[in-house]
């Protein structure tokens, strides 16, 4: 559980938002992989190499933007 410090009253709910960790995750859907951000599937492909490394890109212009980010790779353990 969060300590009282680090919850946030409705009025700074944008400003907690900017920090949290943008997620791309490749999915494994219909036979085919997939980048899912935010509910949206993009850069489909047979080839889960092709969607890891298109997942990094995205996750790398939106390091250079200043956000922190998570790529999650189903059926694997950890992130980076």
């Amino acid at each position: 559980m969060l300590a009282a410090p680090f919850l946030a009253a409705a009025h700074d709910v944008a400003e907690v938002d900017i920090m949290s960790p943008l997620i791309f995750r490749v999915v494994l859907q219909d036979g085919a992989w997939s980048v899912e951000h935010e509910g949206a599937l993009s850069n489909r492909s047979p080839d889960k190499a092709v969607v890891i490394a298109s997942a990094t890109k995205l996750a790398r212009a939106a390091i250079s933007a200043g956000r922190p980010v998570q790529v999650r790779i189903e059926g694997e353990n950890g992130y980076f």
